[in-house]
This record gives C-alpha cells, sequence and structure tokens, in this order.
C-alpha cells in the first residue's frame, strides 16, 4: 500500500475509535440526562404541590383562627363581619370571606357591600359535606354566584356545642395559585399545570388565563387516573413532551408539568452534530494530507503516528522537529489539541462536580421540604430548618431567629452547633444588630468572613466577648420572608477563614424560602393549637373552679392552671383586704416559698399593689430594679428568693369593685403581649367570680356553724333535749340513749341499753373504731356529718358531735354524742342551689330572648309590609312567607326561652282544665303513637286557673313527650284533673307545695321511674338523661318556669321500674273560663294623631315608624330619651300618644313617661320590649300605667294595639 493509503489509513484508526468512544459518550450522556430530566420534572411537580397545598393549609388555618372567634361563637354575625373585612386585608391570596347557614344561604360576603341582598351558597355540595363531616374541606374550581369568575373554596366549620352551625370559607381565585406556582422558580421552557379532582384546570405557568376552566386531554387524564407520581412522555399539538405528574394527598388536586423534548435534547442534538462535523472534516483532511505528503512525510509520519499513540493514551506527545514545516505544524497541533484536551477534561470535571452539588442540593431541600411538611410542632420544624440548613452547608453552626413584632428583637428559637454561650438563656439580637439584624434591616443576605471585624456589622460589647468565645468568625445571615413580609432571619456560622460564594448565598436563598413558608405555618398552627388550649384550658378551670367553694382550694386552682398555659415560672394570687393592704391566699412555682399564704403586702407596695391603686393591668421587664415600683427592704429579699423578674399583674374585680389581684412571672427578660394581658384578666375574672362565692359560701358556713355550736351548748343543758343523746362507753355499749334518739332511731331505750351501739351503717364498720381512737387522745369531735340507720333499716343524714368522757383520772371511760337530723337542711341546701343555678342561667336565657326579639321584630315587620305588596312575583312571594314562618319559630323558641326564665308576659285568662286536656288530646295522640295508651280523667267540678292557654299546652306536651321517651316499649299515659285542697305542705320526691286551694294537673306514666340522684337534677336546665342528640334539656327547665311563673308549684314521684307523676298545683278561681276569639285577618287600623316613638334599636324603630305613618299618623321618633324630652316639650300641645321601650341606655321606658307626662299630663303611652323585668315583677302594672306590645310584633299588631290605646281614657300618672 501507498504512503497516502497508509496515512489515511492511520487518521482513519485515530479519529473512528474517537468518534464512536464520543459517539457512545453522547448516548449514555443522553440517557443519564433523560433521566435526571424526569427525576427532576417529578420533584418539581412534587414541589408545586407541596407548595399548592402549603398555600391550602395557611387558609384553612387562618380560617380555623377565625372560626374560634368569640364574635362568631356567641351569634354576633355583625361584628365578625367587620372581623372578616379586615382579616381579608391580610391574606392577599383571598378573594372574598363567605359566611354559609346551614339553609344553605349566604349570612357573609366580604366581596358584596354589606347589608346588600346574598345569593344561596356558591358551592352547596362543599357546604353539605362540610355541615355532615365538620371537617374542612376544599372545593374544585366552579363559578362564584358573586364574582361570576372561576373560583376556589377552603371551608371550615364554625362548631358550637360541637355542632356545626355555620361554614366559613375563603375565596380563592385561580390568580392565587398561579402565582403560588411562578413562584417555585420552574424553567422557562416548562409549563406547570394545576388540576383539581374532577380533572379541570385551575392554574397554568404560563398562558393561564384562556386555559382555566379547561378539562385537561384524554390522555392525560388517564395518566392522571393510572398513578399518583411519576414521570411519562406525551405529546401536545404535535410536539413530543416530557412530563411528571404528582397529586397531593391532602386536596387530591394533581400537578402536571411539562417540558418539549426538543428544548432538553437540544445540547444533544447539538453535541451530535458538531461530531458529525468535526468526523467528516477530520476524514476529509486524512485524505487530502494522505494526497499531498505521502512522499515527503513518512518519517515525520511515523513520529507523528507515535505522537499521535500517546495522546490517544492520554500522554503528553513529544514531537520532533523535521524538515517538513507541515509536519512540524501538525506535531504543534497536536501538543496544542493535547494541552487543550486537559482543558476541557479539567472543565468537563468541575462542571460535573458542579452539577453534582446541585442535584445533592436538589435531592436534600426536596427531602427538607418533605420533611417539614410532616409536622406542624413549631419546635420540631424549628429543629429541623437548623439542622437540614448545617448539613447541607457542612457549616459549624445553624440557628434560627423568630422577629418580635413589637420590638423588631430577634429571638433565638432553634439552634444546630455550637454558637458560644448564651443561646439557651434566649438570645436575643437588637434591632439591626448583628449580621442577623443587618439582613432583616437591609432585606437582603448579608455574609462576612470575619464578624467581629466586619465594620458594616453593629456587635454589643456583651455579644462580642460571646462570639470571642465560640469557635466562628465566617457567619451568613438570611431573611425570613413570607408574602413579602419578614418573619425572622436564619444564621449560619463557620470556621474562620471561610468564605460563602455568591453559590452559597443563592442555595440558603432558596432554602430560606422553603423555610420561611413551614416556619410560618407552624406558627400559624401553633396559634391555632393554643387559642383552642386556651379555650379548653378556661372552660377547664372555669369547671373546676365551681366545683369548690373552699377559697384557699381556688387560689391554689387558679395558680397552678396558669403556669403551664403561660410558659411562667411564678404565680401569685392575693385578696384585697379592708385597709388597702393584699393578703397572699396561693402561690405556686418560684413564689411558694417566697411568699406563702397568709403574707401581707402593705398598700402600694410592689406591681400588685399599684395594680390595687390603679385598677388596670401592668406589667414590667424587671421589678427588682424597676423604678416606678415600690420595695421594701424585706419585700425586696422576697423576690429575690422568688427569682422574680418579668411581671405581669392584673386586678379581680366583682360587683365593680376590686377584691384581689392576680399575677405570673418569670425568670427571664420577658415581655407579656396584649393577647397575653387579655387572657390573663380573663382568668382573673373567673377567679374573681369563685372567690367571691367562696367568701359568701364561707360568711355562710360561718354563721351556720357559729349558729349550730350555740345551739348544741343550749341543748346540753336541758334535760329534755330535743336532740338524740347518746353515751356509750370504752367497749361501745349503749349507756345512755333519750327520748330524741328514739324519736330519731325507732329503738327504744330498753332495746339498746348495755348493748352495742346500733346505729353505725354495715358499710362503714371502721368509723367507730375511728372515733374511739380519737376519744383515746382526748380529742372531741364536732360537726361531724355522716350518716345513722335506723330501726327499719333506712339511712339518716345527721350531724355528730362527740366528747370524750374521762374520770378522775383523766382516763377515757366512754363518749357522749348529739345528734341532730340534718335530712331536712340537706334538702334545703340542694333547693338553695337549684335555685341559684336556675336563677343565674334565667338571666341569660331572657338576655338572649331579648335581644332574638328586636332582631325578630324587624324580620316579621318587614317580611310582613313586603307581602302587602301586590307586585311580587311567586318565587319571592314565596321566599318572604318562608322567611315569616321561619321567624314566627325562632319567636316560638325565644318565647320557650323566656317561660324557661320566668321573664316573658305571659297572657293570663280564666282557663277551664278539663276544656283545656280535652283540646290538646288529639294532639297527644299522634304525638305518644299507637304502642301508648292515652287515659283522659278530666275532674268532676270545673278546673278553673288564671293562665297563659298557650303556655299550659305546652306543659302538657313536654311532660307528656317525657313520658312516651320513658316507655319505648309501649305503656300508659294518663292525664287527670282535680280540685284540691291541701291544708298543709304536701313533700314529694321532688318539691313541696304549701297549704292552699288547688286545681291540680297530673300526668303519670308507666314507665322506667328516675333514681333519686336524677329526681334532684330533674328540673336543672340541659340536663337530660336522654342519648346525645336525643334531648335538649330544656323541656323540664320549661315547664317549671311556666309552672312558678303562673303562680303554680310542681311535684314529682317516681319509682324506678314502676313509673313516674308529675303533679301540677296551680291556684283556683271562681271566674268562669274565657270564649276563645276567632281569628281574623283584617287591614291595617289607621289614624291621624301626632305620635312620638322612642326606641334605641334603629331597624326596630325604622319599622315601627314606616308602619304607622303607613297608616295615617303623624310619627315624630328618636333613639335618645333626652332627645325624645326635648321633642315632647316643643309638641307638647300636638302628641297624643307616646310610645317607648322598657329598657333604653340613657332613661327607662317608665322613667321617660313620667318626665314626658309633666308637659303633656293627658298623654296616653303604649310600652314595648322583648321582655321587661318591670311588667313580669308587678303583673303588668307599671307607674305611669299604660298598654304594653310583646316583641317581635306584627304590622297589624302594632296598628291594633295603637289605635286600642288612643281610643282608651288615659289614666293619669301616680305621684309618690
Amino acid at each position: 500500500m501507498r504512503i497516502r493509503s497508509h496515512l489515511f489509513l492511520l487518521f482513519l484508526g485515530i479519529l473512528i475509535p474517537i468518534l464512536a468512544f464520543s459517539g457512545v459518550m453522547l448516548v449514555v450522556f443522553n440517557r443519564h440526562t433523560r433521566v435526571a430530566t424526569e427525576q427532576g420534572l417529578v420533584e418539581t411537580a412534587r414541589a408545586l404541590s407541596v407548595a399548592v397545598d402549603q398555600q391550602v393549609l395557611a387558609s384553612l388555618s387562618v380560617l380555623r383562627v377565625l372560626a374560634a372567634s368569640e364574635h362568631l361563637q356567641k351569634g354576633n354575625v355583625q361584628e365578625f363581619e367587620r372581623v372578616a373585612r379586615m382579616s381579608l386585608a391580610t391574606q392577599p391570596a383571598w378573594q372574598s370571606i363567605v359566611l354559609v347557614g346551614p339553609d344553605m344561604r349566604q349570612v357573609i360576603n366580604t366581596g358584596r357591600p354589606t347589608g346588600a341582598p346574598l345569593p344561596l351558597a356558591g358551592n352547596p355540595e362543599l357546604a353539605r359535606v362540610v355541615f355532615a363531616t365538620a371537617s374542612p374541606m376544599v372545593s374544585d374550581l366552579f363559578v362564584g354566584r358573586v364574582l361570576r369568575r372561576p373560583v376556589i373554596q377552603a371551608a371550615v366549620p364554625v362548631v358550637r356545642n360541637g355542632i356545626p352551625v355555620y361554614m366559613l370559607s375563603a375565596v380563592l381565585t385561580p390568580t392565587a395559585l398561579t402565582e403560588v406556582l411562578l413562584q417555585q422558580n420552574v424553567r422557562p421552557d416548562a409549563v406547570g399545570t394545576l388540576l383539581d379532582r374532577n380533572k379541570v384546570i385551575i392554574a397554568r405557568t404560563r398562558d393561564a388565563e384562556p386555559f382555566i376552566g379547561q378539562r385537561a386531554t384524554p390522555d392525560l387524564m388517564t395518566k392522571a387516573q393510572q398513578t399518583d407520581e411519576g414521570a411519562f412522555r406525551a405529546s401536545s399539538e404535535g410536539q413530543a413532551l416530557y412530563a411528571a405528574i404528582s397529586r397531593s394527598p391532602r386536596t387530591g388536586w394533581t400537578i402536571v408539568l411539562g417540558v418539549p423534548q426538543a428544548a432538553a435534547d437540544a445540547p444533544l442534538r447539538s453535541s451530535l452534530w458538531l461530531l458529525l462535523a468535526v468526523g467528516a472534516g477530520s476524514m476529509l483532511l486524512a485524505i487530502l494530507a494522505a494526497m499531498w505528503g505521502a512522499q515527503r512525510i513518512v518519517g515525520p509520519i511515523r513520529s507523528l503516528a507515535h505522537s499521535a499513540g500517546e495522546l490517544l493514551r492520554g500522554e503528553t506527545p513529544e514531537t520532533r522537529v523535521s524538515a517538513l514545516h507541515e509536519v512540524d505544524e501538525v506535531g504543534r497541533a497536536l501538543e496544542t489539541a493535547a494541552a487543550e484536551r486537559f482543558l476541557v477534561e479539567e472543565r468537563n470535571r468541575h462542571l460535573l462536580e458542579e452539577t453534582e452539588r446541585r442535584r445533592q442540593f436538589a435531592e436534600s431541600l426536596a427531602e427538607t421540604t418533605r420533611l417539614l411538611s410532616q409536622s406542624l410542632d413549631p419546635g420540631e420544624v424549628e429543629q429541623r430548618i437548623v439542622e437540614s440548613l448545617k448539613g447541607l452547608l457542612q457549616a459549624y453552626a445553624t440557628a434560627l431567629y423568630r422577629l418580635d413584632e413589637q420590638t423588631q428583637q430577634l429571638i433565638g428559637v432553634a439552634v444546630a452547633g455550637d454558637v458560644g454561650p448564651g443561646f439557651e438563656d434566649g438570645l436575643v439580637w437588637a434591632r439591626g444588630a448583628g449580621a442577623v439584624g443587618l439582613a432583616v434591616a437591609r432585606r437582603e443576605p448579608v455574609a462576612s468572613a470575619d464578624i467581629l471585624n466586619d465594620p458594616a456589622i453593629t456587635i454589643s460589647p456583651e455579644e462580642r466577648r460571646r462570639i470571642e468565645q465560640a469557635r466562628y468568625r465566617a457567619v451568613l445571615a438570611v431573611p425570613l420572608l413570607v408574602h413579602g413580609q419578614i418573619i425572622g432571619a436564619i444564621g449560619v456560622s463557620d470556621r474562620p477563614g471561610r468564605a460563602f460564594s455568591a453559590e452559597d448565598v443563592r442555595l440558603v436563598q432558596a432554602f430560606a424560602d422553603h423555610a420561611g413558608l413551614a416556619f410560618h405555618n407552624a406558627r400559624v398552627h401553633a396559634q391555632t393549637e393554643r387559642a383552642r388550649r386556651v379555650a379548653a384550658e378556661l372552660a377547664r378551670v372555669a369547671r373546676r373552679l365551681t366545683e369548690t367553694l373552699e377559697m384557699s382550694a381556688v387560689g391554689d386552682q387558679t395558680v397552678e392552671s396558669v403556669l403551664p398555659l403561660f410558659d411562667a415560672q411564678i404565680a401569685v394570687l392575693r385578696v384585697l383586704e379592708p385597709n388597702g393592704s393584699l393578703r397572699a391566699i396561693a402561690a405556686s412555682g418560684g413564689a411558694r416559698g417566697a411568699f406563702k399564704p397568709g403574707h401581707v403586702l402593705p398598700p402600694g407596695m410592689g406591681l400588685m399593689g399599684r395594680v390595687a391603686r390603679e385598677g388596670r393591668p401592668l406589667s414590667t421587664r424587671d421589678i427588682q430594679t424597676d423604678p416606678t415600683i415600690a420595695r421594701s427592704g424585706d419585700f425586696q429579699d422576697r423576690l429575690e428568693v422568688a427569682q422574680a423578674r418579668s411581671v405581669l399583674a392584673v386586678p379581680l374585680w366583682a360587683k365593680g369593685a376590686i377584691i384581689g389581684v392576680l399575677c405570673i412571672g418569670d425568670r427571664i427578660d420577658r415581655s407579656f403581649f396584649e393577647d397575653e394581658v387579655t387572657l390573663l384578666q380573663t382568668f382573673a375574672d373567673q377567679a374573681a367570680i369563685a372567690l367571691e362565692n367562696a367568701r359568701l359560701f364561707d360568711e355562710q358556713r360561718r354563721t351556720q356553724e357559729a349558729l349550730r355550736g350555740t345551739s348544741e351548748r343550749l341543748r346540753v343543758l336541758i334535760d329534755a333535749s330535743p336532740l338524740a343523746i347518746i353515751a356509750i362507753d370504752a367497749d361501745g355499749l349503749v349507756k345512755n340513749w333519750n327520748i330524741a334518739a328514739t324519736t330519731l332511731f325507732g329503738w327504744t331505750e330498753e332495746e339498746v341499753i348495755d348493748k352495742a351501739l346500733p346505729t353505725i351503717p354495715d358499710d362503714r364498720p371502721d368509723e367507730l373504731k375511728d372515733l374511739f381512737g380519737q376519744y383515746r387522745l382526748g380529742r372531741s369531735v364536732t360537726g361531724l356529718e355522716t350518716q345513722r340507720r335506723r330501726k327499719d333499716g333506712s339511712l339518716v343524714d345527721v350531724v355528730l358531735s362527740v366528747a370524750p368522757l374521762l374520770d378522775t383520772h383523766g382516763r377515757h371511760v366512754g363518749s357522749m354524742g348529739v345528734l341532730a337530723d340534718i335530712t331536712q337542711r340537706k334538702a334545703l341546701e340542694q333547693q338553695l342551689l337549684q335555685s341559684q343555678k336556675m336563677e343565674a342561667i334565667g338571666e341569660l336565657a331572657g338576655g338572649i330572648a331579648h335581644d332574638f326579639n328586636n332582631l325578630l321584630t324587624v324580620i316579621t315587620g318587614r317580611s310582613s309590609l313586603a307581602l302587602e305588596l301586590t307586585s311580587l312575583d311567586r318565587e319571592t312571594r314565596h321566599d318572604l312567607e318562608l322567611i315569616t314562618r321561619t321567624a314566627e319559630r325562632a319567636a316560638a323558641l325565644t318565647r320557650q326561652l323566656l317561660a324557661f326564665s320566668r321573664k316573658q308576659v305571659l297572657q293570663p285568662r280564666p282557663v277551664d282544665l278539663n276544656a283545656l286536656m280535652q283540646n290538646v288530646a288529639p294532639i297527644l295522640r299522634r304525638l305518644i303513637g299507637e304502642h301508648i295508651e292515652l287515659i283522659i280523667a278530666p275532674g268532676v267540678e270545673p278546673g278553673r286557673v288564671m293562665a297563659d292557654p298557650g303556655q299550659l299546652d305546652q306543659v302538657i306536651v313536654n311532660l307528656v313527650v317525657n313520658a312516651r321517651d320513658a316507655m319505648p316499649e309501649g305503656g300508659m299515659v294518663r292525664i287527670a284533673v282535680q280540685r284540691l285542697r291541701v291544708p298543709d305542705v304536701v313533700r314529694h320526691d321532688q318539691g313541696h307545695v304549701p297549704a292552699g286551694e288547688y286545681s291540680t294537673l297530673t300526668v303519670q306514666d308507666s314507665g322506667c321511674g328516675l333514681d333519686q340522684a336524677t329526681l334532684r337534677r330533674i328540673f336543672e336546665p340541659f340536663f337530660t338523661t336522654k342519648e346525645v342528640g336525643k334531648g335538649t334539656g330544656l323541656g323540664l327547665s320549661t315547664v317549671h318556669g311556666i309552672v312558678h311563673q303562673t303562680g303554680g308549684h310542681i311535684g314529682v314521684d317516681s319509682t324506678v321500674g314502676r313509673g313516674t307523676t308529675f303533679t301540677i298545683y296551680l291556684p283556683c278561681i271562681e271566674e268562669p273560663a274565657a270564649e276563645e276569639a276567632p281569628d281574623t285577618v283584617t287591614p291595617l287600623v289607621r289614624g291621624s294623631e301626632t305620635l312620638l316613638l322612642v326606641e334605641d334599636e334603629e331597624e326596630v324603630r325604622r319599622l315601627a315608624a314606616d308602619v304607622l305613618r303607613k297608616c295615617g299618623y303623624t310619627v315624630l321618633e328618636t333613639g335618645d330619651p333626652l332627645e325624645a324630652l326635648l321633642i315632647a316639650e316643643r309638641h307638647a300641645t300636638d302628641v297624643h300618644l307616646l310610645i317607648t321601650d322598657m329598657v333604653m341606655p340613657a332613661m327607662g321606658g317608665t322613667a321617660l313617661a313620667s318626665e314626658v307626662m309633666k308637659s303633656c299630663p293627658r298623654l296616653s303611652l303604649l310600652y314595648i320590649s322583648g321582655y321587661a323585668d318591670q311588667m313580669v315583677a308587678a303583673h303588668g302594672m307599671v307607674d305611669p300605667p299604660g298598654s304594653f306590645l310583646q316583641k317581635p310584633f306584627r304590622p297589624g299588631d302594632l296598628a291594633r294595639v295603637v289605635r286600642e290605646t288612643l281610643d282608651a281614657i288615659p289614666v293619669a300618672p301616680t305621684r309618690s
């Protein structure tokens, strides 16, 4: 072969392996690149899904906090709407806040002006699920009724007493979720799409608007149904794609991420084309070189071939100088190629290292994000953040700081590694101090190779000493931003000399974006949990405080409860003495040894003294050095023993006066926030009520004990004692047994003398031994409340006082005891407690009914006026009629509450119980069913009473329904009427009846009966023996309220297994029963007089004024009683009738009427009210007298009563 061929083959032998190797490497690189691309797409899709979940969870967390709002729990919708609109301004992702009732109607919609008509719930299916499950939910994309465009709704239930009463939701637009996707740094050539559970597009990272609301392609829907997460290849509009999906387990939404294969494979194609070009050029060069230099380069070619072999082996070729310039050039080219190959290899190695580092960081960041999303515990999340970042940067130490919104200080919350001494005591950086303070001030990362010598960083001498003791100098600080607001900072510390690169800063900043959101969500969750825990603790403390009436026990309960709730170390409770000093009754934590019960603080001494003097909460960050706080030497010493530093104190108020002070403290520098002050004041209010009750009970108990002691001493001196006096010897044999003992226990003296004491119950055999032990020690037993056995085997409650009998040598020879029957006293105590509970809950129920009546007056009045319009369409009229019926049902509920609280203005009239019973019998038969026999037993004589027949109907129905529930397998209910003369007090198992003439109504059943424990609580509000959801506990309480408000009494007798009998005693009258007037519908009664209308509720006043003007009257209206006096004076000759509410802020209705009638003595009066204590107390007689109209009322009722009042002869006011 010629040299040309050899040279050509030599070139081919060199180029072909290189090209083949390059091609193989490109194929392998392409395979790894595609796998990495798919894996990166899956991780990015998962990160997008997590970001969307965090946005949704953050919205749900805020909604939970709003759902626990005090205004919403109390039903104050107007005030809650104001709070909701303020909260909406803090949530840029929210479009509006919507409150939906169980009837699927919107109650609040911040997207509409206040008071504007609201439609039905935009997503009723979501509302039904939330009400059914009482769980938070997120909707799919739907078109909102108010916004008229696609929206998403996050909703939580508003639970009251375990029952969802509202659904509170936030409306998010797809734009908000699109912005969340765009914030995740998706690669520019990728398209991220968010699908809901129906595979409808919610958000998109590119050209989102045309696609929102469109369904995904069939191929994509099929792929999304087959797997929850993974990568695959797809095509869109004729373009091949790399794609990945990730479905959220929380929302069920799916993230789809796609990258064109053309864009992803572009580097590979460029490398292939370059390889082909280089190969073709090299082959052509080989042919030309072989043809041109075959004759001259045989020798040099061999040298070059040798050099090429070295180059092929990766060695540095050594070329010899030849006579041929071209060959020398080729030799130098080989040397240059070898050098360039070395540089390319070095550059590729660095690129591979950087790529591997980024891949590892991305994997670590994804793993960290996954770990952070697994927990919402602040401490756990904070520790994971610092430990993860320390591992990512291989740093010496990392620290996490929280920004205090009030002081703008950075407070250390978590650390990984050694940041020097002081962190365990709560490391705090002042505003702008240190690297973290500077980063927060600049809102950007701050890096320094030597923090101690960096002029841009401010460090206090104390912090400088702390850092000098540590082993780090290089620092990197990055602020934590969430929705544009700084919530804290991350600090990274490392060995001296390390310079954090721009890549380090970028990586830490990317980490901080994820960490900040996790930190924020954990804090929001913690705040929500703390609010829930606070509410539960308040309920628990309130319950425990009401379980005891001992002042010391109340104090101990209070101070022990506040310590864990406020993370405090000191708590002290003091009561105010008459001389202005403060006496400690309980202390806990570090104060237990320094301020023992009984310690007295002089007036004005310490922070608690200032609070007692000024009557407001006060706090100090260092009570031992605060110059505004008075401290004596003894008090200063006690503060040092307690190690008290930061202290918060609040007053205890009772009946408008300060009765004590409650304080908490800490041993470190601490600021108390406004919510902590409010919460501690709430605890103080609870404690004040309990302390006041304990004080009253203690006074009553001391009085009773003094009276009992006096009575016992007097009776010992009387031979014929009414108390049982028993004496026994040292062996327990009876030696003395008086007549009162026989009366009490039933045994005669002959039956017990010189025998063992028979009165000890069988279940208390050790009680007598314990008493003997006390006697032998020379101790007396006084006022021991216990039970003793009677001859018939029954137990009797007694109070026992025993003194030892000693002989002349002081030896114990026996004991003498005085026993009194306290059965009746026990019963009276139970009745007193029952009465107090009924009164307290009755006040609450009456107040609620009063407020509801004002609202229902407006609802029924306005709907009635609207129904009179002839232009209403059928659907609107149906809605108005539904509103009217619903309002009437609500009015019936308020009447039941008023009857229960005995604050209802009844409408009594003569009623025959026989006729009433016959009228209600058909309804009762439908209520009890065919499996229960109903027996009606009318009385021989008419059972005439003065009562409200509607309320008596309710009494009978409630009692019969209770009887039915007691006989699920069937039985008998008997209702009887009887006229009865009671000569003496009648006692029932529950309740007693004084002497008098009564008509009785008896409801008897053959059910399961009630035990004594249930009988004692039968009339307690909300007490029920039925299953959850089958009883409210208000039925018998309402019966009790109606009967007693009517002037009657109720007695209950029951035997377990045999049935229960309710007997209602109502005073007899001789007046015949009134005839029922038929219901008639009449038009509004008109008139032309001038009326003065005074009502502080604006909507009620406007309604009444509109109705009266419609009737032809001239109406002068005002909501201020003082202004009403001026109007009455100006129109003294014109005003014919004063219409006034009974209860108003500045002046009551009766007081206003008295003042107005001074200038208008012939004025007629009409009082209106939801309930009027004055009307109830005086049975309708007030001064000055006038007509009365109960709220809620209809327009026709108002017009009728006004006309009747004007037509009646006014009565001149009485003068005192």
